[in-house]
């Protein structure tokens, strides 16, 4: 059974939202916070695109595979293999956490799986691993590695599944790189608000109540479950929230425009195709509601009017529909 550091894991979350930090940086703090609230020795970070391409599912562009070992060292590499397995779809098509073993379907046979030794530097024998899913194919994934083959409980898993989503959000402002110049609001680092793009932010309230959520969060890092509860990927379906420290030492909260991309779809506002396109992957109603930071019954009345302009009545047939669309990227 996986005994998770609550405290580390909540402290593993805000990292993926520090401001200022390289791309070497950003990944050594990464690195190290998953081995702490794993309790674990090495863990791996890298990006993939991913998605189905005329109703199949294909992998590709695998690169940047980052390790760290017994030592603490780390260097960048990249992925030239994948572990082949019947269930790929699963694994990559969508946000979540799970195990290696568990999600490729090898189980106990993962260990020795043609492509699974050349992942690692070291011995390993399964990996627990948060992988987001963007609607426009790319895909993060954090792995902590375990020696042993194991599976989650449904409690820790839908817990590690709430630190995918914030992983998918960190991994969209890394690659957004706006600063200051590009932020919808600026607050004090107490939450006051100082400045307002109101022609991109329209209503404050919502990015005040994200300042509040995250700091309650911040306050409750010994119970990940309460903390990851009010801190959401985003906030009103639009914003990160990020702390920024100027070039003179002063710091700032930025509210950072933050929403997956989508591919344009006739008749669709951005904030209908996003809920649609997390539905066709998989995602059920409080996931989606989670990973974008509105309701569940926003999501489901977005679902409803969805599944009324492209004429289809369930799910499955929503699903259906959106993935004989050709992917970004595929």
């Amino acid at each position: 059974m996986l005994h998770v550091d609550h405290a580390a894991l909540v402290d593993f979350v805000e990292d993926l939202y520090r401001d200022g930090l390289d791309d070497t940086q950003w990944c050594g703090s990464l690195l190290r916070g998953m081995t702490r609230w794993a309790g674990a020795r090495s863990a791996a970070l890298f990006q993939l695109r991913a998605g189905y391409h005329r109703g199949r599912f294909v992998i590709r562009d695998i690169g940047n595979m980052t390790l760290v070992g017994t030592d603490g060292a780390w260097s960048d590499r990249t992925l030239e293999t994948v572990v082949r397995a019947p269930n790929a779809d699963v694994q990559f098509g969508r946000t979540h956490a799970g195990t290696a073993s568990v999600d490729t379907g090898l189980g106990a046979a993962l260990p020795h799986a043609p492509g699974w030794r050349e992942c690692w530097k070291v011995p390993v024998a399964d990996s627990i691993g948060l992988i987001s899913a963007d609607p426009n194919g790319l895909r993060h994934v954090a792995c902590v590695a375990v020696d042993r083959v194991l599976s989650l409980d449904t409690r820790t898993r839908r817990l590690l599944t709430r630190v995918a989503a914030h992983l998918g959000a960190g991994g969209r402002l890394r690659a957004d790189r706006r600063g200051p110049d590009g932020a919808d609001a600026i607050l004090s680092p107490e939450g006051r608000l100082l400045h307002t793009a109101v022609q991109r932010c329209g209503s404050t309230d919502s990015v005040v109540d994200g300042f509040r959520r995250r700091d309650f969060a911040r306050q409750s890092r010994h119970d990940a479950e309460k903390a990851l509860e009010v801190w959401q990927g985003l906030v009103d379906g639009r914003w990160s929230i990020v702390d920024h420290v100027d070039t003179d030492g002063k710091r700032f909260v930025l509210a950072m425009k933050n929403a997956p991309e989508v591919d344009p779809r006739e008749g669709l506002p951005p904030e209908e195709r996003r809920v649609a396109a997390l539905a066709a992957m998989g995602h059920r109603d409080k996931e989606i509601a989670y990973m974008l930071g509105i309701t569940p019954a926003a999501v489901a009345a977005s679902l409803r009017r969805v599944r009324a302009a492209l004429r289809v009545k369930t799910r499955a047939e929503l699903a259906a529909a959106w993935r004989r669309g050709t992917g970004p990227g595929l």
